[in-house]
């Protein structure tokens, strides 16, 4: 039923490619590099000439580095383009939309993930479609279907809180076989609501962060409690070799690693013979660089995405924030032709204990941050189980920050015992490695 409605709404209604594209997309993970590098080279001479026609800021770039609209004539051409950072999509914001699209083709987004800072972007609704093919095989690659039923543990809370869900919600998620509940009540009684929940709807598979399946896992061990799905779906966070053994040994099913953002969707995925991830190459070219921003083939460093289908605001050689591992030797036997990246590294999140025995990971202080205007970066430090610093920047537009508004959503999960401490500066410091680390706690 919910396949053919489905299928109805895709082809008849909406009258977009979605199901075109998941049957290309089932075939030609299986092509070979030089088929995939020529499709990546192809649609990236299409992103390149429009971006250098239409975008101010391209057009500019393209004449002042000397690479005109036809002039990528092999992938490696890319490597002539400066590095897109994030402070440059903020500055250039305006100059980086293209000037040629209809209205609406422009869909404004903002991040939620771990660099602790707000940072708005453009995406093209004309990707939905491929978008969705590429969801469909994702599921595919965990021996799931994108039909099955689904319980999503995530940073819902404040969405939910700030959006009512309307009927078309509802409806949505019953056509998609999914519940999503809030993963920032983490208390005894919070764990064990949510097995609860998964032995009533009985999910096929399970999506959440690892650091939330870890005090799942915790709670479950502690007091024999058991449910088993098809698969687990993580997202959001790192996951590291012993969060994805303990998972696995606790829901007795595998894990399935995904790496993407709100800023860069559908990037790559693990299959079923854990051989590192496969980067969704049809979507993005995923290059790792040095500190000269120089390609690597082996080693760790910068990781650099270009999405190729985002034609409203072009992300072209865009530094995402996070650093990978990659190697020559690295091979599947599942035979997908896709580039392999053996580790991402630094996305890890810390759980927060409160004085009333709640946890949540990193992202609640992303959401809880982003619940009132003014911060730009933040850092939350756990001096103590009763006492929070938050070290914060302020934007520039917004001189006053509405602390009792951000003591409260937080008070709603720690109880009214937490202390928290509002420290305002110039800059967050970073690590050694140049990252934010935006969540410490100091009673590990």
């Amino acid at each position: 039923m919910r396949k053919y409605i489905t299928r109805c709404y895709h082809e008849f209604i909406r009258k977009d490619d979605t199901y075109k594209y998941y049957r290309q997309y089932d075939e030609s993970q299986y092509w070979n590099k030089n088929q995939l590098h020529q499709f990546q080279l192809e649609k990236f001479q299409k992103l390149w000439a429009h971006a250098v026609e239409n975008v101010p800021y391209y057009q500019e770039l393209s004449e002042r580095i000397g690479l005109d609209k036809n002039e990528i004539k092999l992938l490696s051409d890319i490597e002539r383009i400066p590095v897109l950072t994030k402070d440059i999509v903020r500055k250039e914001f305006g100059r980086l939309k293209a000037i040629n699209l209809d209205k609406n083709r422009y869909i404004k987004e903002s991040t939620s993930g771990s660099t602790g800072s707000n940072f708005h972007f453009l995406y093209d609704s004309a990707i939905r479609p491929i978008f969705n093919a590429l969801e469909m095989r994702k599921y595919d690659m965990m021996n799931s279907s994108i039909f099955d039923k689904e319980l999503i543990i995530w940073g819902a809370a404040f969405e939910f809180e700030n959006n009512k869900i309307t009927i078309v919600d509802i409806i949505k998620d019953w056509v998609k076989n999914r519940k999503v509940i809030s993963g920032y009540s983490l208390s005894d009684e919070g764990v064990q609501n949510i097995h609860k929940e998964m032995i009533s709807f009985r999910p096929s598979v399970i999506k959440s962060y690892p650091s939330i399946l870890m005090t799942i896992c915790e709670y479950f061990k502690k007091h024999n409690l058991k449910y088993q799905p098809k698969a687990i779906h993580i997202g959001g966070e790192k996951l590291y070799d012993f969060q994805r053994t303990e998972i696995e040994k606790v829901f007795g099913c595998p894990v399935y690693d995904f790496y993407g953002a709100r800023d860069m969707k559908q990037v790559a995925m693990n299959c079923s013979e854990r051989n590192g991830l496969h980067v969704f190459m049809e979507n993005v070219i995923f290059e790792v660089v040095d500190e000269g921003e120089t390609q690597i083939e082996e080693g760790e460093g910068d990781i650099i995405l270009t999405d190729l289908h985002n034609y409203a605001m072009p992300f072209i050689r865009y530094r995402i924030g996070d650093r990978a591992k990659i190697s020559t030797e690295r091979k599947c036997t599942c035979g997908r032709g896709l580039q392999i990246v053996d580790e991402i590294l630094g996305r890890s999140f810390e759980i927060i204990e409160f004085p009333n025995g709640n946890k949540v990971g990193g992202t609640f202080w992303t959401f809880v941050m982003k619940s009132v205007p003014g911060i730009k970066d933040f850092q939350v430090v756990q001096e103590d189980i009763f006492t929070i610093l938050v070290n914060y920047t302020i934007e520039p537009s917004c001189p006053i920050l509405d602390t009792h508004k951000i003591i409260k959503h937080i008070h709603l999960y720690s109880g009214e015992e937490l202390k928290i401490r509002f420290h305002k500066t110039e800059k967050i410091p970073v690590t050694q490695a140049g990252k934010m680390q935006f969540v410490i706690s100091k009673t590990k």
